[in-house]
C-alpha cells in the first residue's frame, strides 16, 4: 500500500518569492565573472583533480613562504587571484549542492504525494465510470487518463460497450 501525503511541510509563497528572488541576484552577480562552457570545452579543460589541487597550493604555499622559490615566469599576483576565485567558487559550487540535494529530496517526496493522489483520482474514475457515471463526465475523464495507466481500466464486457 502507497503511503498517503508523505511530506505535508509546504513551502509559504513568501519563502517561495525570498528564494528566488536570491538565486536571481546570485545568478546577476556572477554572470560577468563566470563562463558557460560547452560540452567540449568541459571535456577538454576538466578540473583539478585531489592530487593536482593539492599540487598546486603546495607551490603556492612555498612560493608564498620564500618568494625566490617561485618561477619568474609565473605572473604569481594572476595566479593567486585564480586560485582564491577557484576556492571561492568550489565553496559555492558544495552550498549550491547542498541547496540542490535538499530541493531534489522535498521535490521526490511531493512527486511520490502527487503521484499516489492520481492514482487514487484515477482509481475513483474508473469506479464511477464503471457504474454509470458516463452521464456526469467520468467517461470523457476516464478516456483523457486512460493513456496514462495502459494496465488499468475495464475488462470484459463492459469496456466492449463503453467503447
Amino acid at each position: 500500500m502507497a503511503l498517503k501525503n508523505i511530506t505535508n511541510n509546504h513551502i509559504p509563497n513568501n519563502v517561495r518569492a525570498q528564494v528566488t528572488d536570491l538565486l536571481q541576484q546570485a545568478t546577476a552577480l556572477l554572470k560577468p565573472y563566470c563562463a558557460n562552457l560547452n560540452n567540449a570545452d568541459r571535456k577538454k579543460l576538466k578540473g583539478l583533480s585531489g592530487k593536482k589541487k593539492h599540487m598546486v597550493q603546495r607551490i603556492i604555499d612555498i612560493r608564498n613562504g620564500d618568494h625566490s622559490l617561485g618561477c619568474p615566469d609565473v605572473d604569481w599576483d594572476e595566479m593567486l587571484l585564480d586560485w582564491s576565485d577557484r576556492t571561492f567558487l568550489e565553496e559555492t559550487e558544495m552550498k549550491a549542492n547542498i541547496v540542490y540535494r535538499m530541493c531534489s529530496s522535498q521535490r521526490m517526496l511531493s512527486d511520490a504525494d502527487c503521484l499516489n493522489n492520481a492514482r487514487t483520482d484515477y482509481r475513483h474514475t474508473v469506479y464511477k465510470f464503471t457504474n454509470g457515471g458516463n452521464t456526469k463526465g467520468w467517461d470523457l475523464k476516464y478516456n483523457e487518463l486512460k493513456e496514462f495507466m495502459p494496465r488499468t481500466g475495464i475488462k470484459g464486457k463492459k469496456k466492449k460497450e463503453r467503447e
